[in-house]
């Protein structure tokens, strides 16, 4: 018996996906099925939270909570690499 693979021929992999088969895209997922931003660490929310509320605008309003947020993770980076021995 020959593999799917081997023919070119459509065919199942494991998981039910369809070898040969286009690739669909994944389906969006709603606010609800998204998943929590927390991080037990109340900057680095604040940071995450503020590059969500700007994830749709456009790029010049993105600059400001990119380079926020980038201040904000390599300080906490800092921090635990320094208390750690």
């Amino acid at each position: 018996m020959t593999a799917p693979h081997q023919t070119g021929l459509p065919g199942v992999l494991p998981g039910g996906a369809a070898w040969g088969a286009a690739p669909q895209p994944a389906a969006a997922r709603t606010d609800a099925e998204a998943l929590p931003l927390t991080t037990g660490n109340d900057e680095v929310d604040a940071a995450l939270a503020a590059l969500a509320d700007v994830a749709d605008a456009d790029p010049a309003e993105q600059v400001g909570p990119l380079g926020e947020a980038l201040d904000v993770l390599r300080s906490t980076l800092n921090s635990i690499s320094t208390e750690t021995p």
